[in-house]
């Protein structure tokens, strides 16, 4: 009985760490639809079009060019404030149309420990497959452009959002902030720790003083 419940307790965390996991994938499919949809109403998007490299083994069709991302919000701020640079290539071999993105930018928000303004310059690459049209059910490992179009922000925008990290640090060692007085561990051991006293040892203190 005990180990059955375990089993079972074990099980459930494990189905609910996967749909967790699918559902925040899908919010951020979603949100950079929405954003990329905003963009297209305003006239703004990298639409490629892809026919000559899928009728023609061995073409290849390249992208070059600036993602201005400084809108998209995460975890309350702003973290892209300058353009991503993307270089994107698609290269037809053997029939088979495959996607290479290359995307390098400034990652700068709060540390989640101290709160210290980090930079980091990242730099991601992302593959993808191309197919004009699937057979049977929707498949991760493709993507579908029935007109040869593909709206590259709208796919760019979802790599780099699904890519970013949980939690972010200044270092892999931060110390974060003292929980009494507040002051950055980083940059040194605040008086807190040394004048602290376990309460269960207080009366004792008083005693001896």
């Amino acid at each position: 009985g005990a180990r059955a419940a375990k089993l079972s307790a074990k099980l459930f965390s494990k189905i609910t760490d996967k749909l967790l996991t699918k559902y925040l994938r899908d919010c951020i499919i979603l949100f950079g639809v929405l954003m990329c949809r905003n963009l297209r109403q305003r006239g703004v998007l990298m639409l490629l079009d892809f026919k000559n490299v899928f009728l023609n083994e061995g073409v290849h069709r390249l992208a070059d060019y600036k993602l201005d991302l400084s809108s998209v919000a995460v975890d309350g701020v702003n973290p892209m404030p300058e353009p991503v640079a993307v270089t994107a290539e698609a290269v037809n071999t053997a029939g088979a149309v495959r996607l290479i993105i290359k995307a390098e930018f400034l990652y700068s928000r709060p540390c989640d420990r101290c709160f210290s303004l980090t930079n980091t310059n990242m730099s991601l690459e992302f593959e993808h497959n191309l197919v004009v049209s699937l057979s049977g059910e929707s498949n991760d490992d493709y993507i579908e452009i029935p007109d040869y179009t593909l709206d590259l922000d709208e796919l760019v925008t979802t790599d780099i959002l699904l890519e970013l990290p949980l939690k972010y640090l200044c270092r892999e060692d931060c110390r974060g902030l003292c929980q009494s007085c507040g002051q950055n561990l980083n940059d040194g051991d605040c008086k807190c720790g040394k004048t602290a006293v376990d309460p269960r040892l207080e009366v004792l203190k008083q005693l001896l003083n």
